[in-house]
């Protein structure tokens, strides 16, 4: 498979969205945008992510991972 991949970006849950944006911004990230859903985009150094207002702790063996992890290709494509 051959894809033209045009942009690529990540998902990231924020356990507490308002506290993790205000991190994301200290660090420079720039605000794209934000959605009232709790949604924003954020840009560092032309690489790009989405923070969402959403968290799920899953546990497996002492081990804790935030669920629901996303990442979203958009290819380029054409009908000759």
């Amino acid at each position: 498979m051959n894809l033209n991949v045009l942009d690529l970006k990540v998902w990231v849950p924020a356990k507490i969205f308002e506290e993790s944006k205000r991190f994301y911004l200290e660090l420079d990230c720039k605000l794209n945008w934000l959605h009232e859903s709790g949604l924003a985009e954020m840009e560092l150094g032309g690489f790009r992510f989405l923070l969402q207002d959403y968290y799920l702790l899953f546990c497996r063996k002492r081990r804790t991972f935030a669920r629901l992890r996303l990442m979203i290709i958009r290819e380029y494509s054409a009908k000759e």
